[in-house]
């Protein structure tokens, strides 16, 4: 995993590195409007790697002295994928759900989950991770990869929460498991962790 993430980050810097800070990110000038709904969210899917600063995303996902830091499984966690630009975000303004689905994890229990999708310089995908009582994990999508049979990796970085969770400070989410883009459902399990302040 770290090995992917260091690769992912060079990566970064040797696309990046020559660039025009002010110019928009080249796959962005594919958009939307170009392919169908279900095209679209395939294309970006299937090999998504987040294009901003990792600085502080990478600080998140370490885990430091001074940190309580809880292993957490997803057992299960099944849902849709929504077209993109169908149906606006009510958690941030300007962007979109693009998935919802449930699940039970340790740490949590029974959940439900939403992603939502943004188009701003380029795509980016966050998530609300929801535990029966309310409380929430809120993340960002840094890495997907979805091979030709759809079958995936994600990897989520943990930003922060509410409820038993407002303590989080970081932790590291990878799912994995099957993406069906014919009938735009997903079935995924995964594991990960949790950073606390103590």
């Amino acid at each position: 995993m770290k090995t992917r993430l260091i690769l992912s980050i060079t990566l970064l810097l040797l696309v990046f590195g020559g660039c025009n800070k002010n110019e928009p990110y080249e796959d962005n000038l594919l958009t939307k409007d170009d392919l169908s709904g279900k095209e679209y969210l395939q294309k970006v899917l299937t090999d998504y790697h987040y294009q901003g600063d990792l600085t502080l995303l990478n600080k998140k996902a370490k885990t430091e002295d001074g940190y309580l830091v809880k292993n957490i499984e997803f057992k299960r966690a099944v849902g849709i994928m929504i077209m993109p630009g169908t149906e606006p975000s009510d958690r941030i303004e300007g962007c979109f759900r693009y998935v919802e689905g449930y699940g039970i994890a340790s740490l949590i229990g029974k959940f439900t989950v939403e992603n939502v999708f943004c188009f701003e310089e380029w795509p980016n995908v966050y998530g609300f991770i929801t535990a029966a009582n309310g409380d929430e994990i809120h993340t960002q999508l840094i890495d997907m990869v979805i091979d030709a049979a759809g079958n995936g990796d994600a990897i989520y970085i943990v930003l922060g929460g509410t409820g038993r969770f407002e303590e989080t400070i970081g932790g590291e989410l990878h799912l994995y498991g099957t993406f069906d883009f014919s009938n735009m459902t997903w079935n995924l399990k995964g594991e990960g962790n949790l950073i606390f302040d103590k």
